[in-house]
């Protein structure tokens, strides 16, 4: 029983701490809670949110990416000509 317990709040430490941004800067944490609260439009998350990839890249993707893990990807609009999201 001890495993199961230790295994769950491993698991709602990691979620709680993907709910706080853990690991970002104050700058990407302070516009991600802002488009969480609904007054930041056109916010899709930062980089390292929004990569996914099989575990035995991780390291690779994370080490290649730097600290632009923490870029942001900002939907500014909609261009006119194309009709593609810039």
């Amino acid at each position: 029983m001890k495993k199961k317990y230790t295994a769950i709040a491993k698991r709602i430490t990691l979620e709680d701490m993907e709910k706080e941004h853990e690991g970002y800067n104050r700058a990407v944490k302070f516009v991600l809670k802002e488009y969480e609260k609904g007054t930041l439009s056109g916010v899709r998350g930062a980089v390292g949110e929004l990569i996914t990839a099989e575990d035995a890249y991780a390291v690779a993707i994370e080490t290649a990416l730097g600290a632009a893990i923490q870029n942001m990807n900002i939907l500014l609009g909609v261009d006119e000509a194309t009709g593609l999201d810039v």
